[in-house]
């Protein structure tokens, strides 16, 4: 049986940016970004809020989160997240924060996904 290389596409100028990614394109294709990861990037000169990185509302350089996530990588490790929760299983954390949010939003349930 043989396999196809499902990246393949990504050599040619297929689709509606293949011509951009076929020539090499760092606009539309693979944008090169000139400050570190947050909230606000700098690209083209710019800066613009990054909506791909999920930090838009900037929590991740938010100090009190930093802090929790040092004593949670102290505590747990840094091999988190886990993978897909159907596939390698719930903790009683994930049930825990889930109900949590769900009466913090006054709602019957909610559910997180990573």
């Amino acid at each position: 049986m043989g396999y196809e290389d499902i990246f393949a596409k990504c050599g040619t100028d297929e689709g509606y940016f293949g011509e951009f990614r076929a020539n090499g394109d760092r606009y539309f294709t693979m944008p090169v970004m000139e400050s570190k990861p947050g909230r606000i990037m700098r690209f083209a000169g710019k800066d613009c809020i990054m909506w791909s990185i999920n930090n838009y509302l900037g929590l991740a350089e938010n100090d009190e989160v930093k802090q929790v996530a040092v004593k949670a990588a102290e505590e747990w490790g840094v091999s988190g997240p886990m993978g897909s929760r159907i596939m390698s299983g719930n903790t009683l954390e994930h049930i825990t924060l889930e109900n949590k949010l769900a009466d913090f939003a006054h709602k019957e349930s909610s559910i997180l996904f990573n």
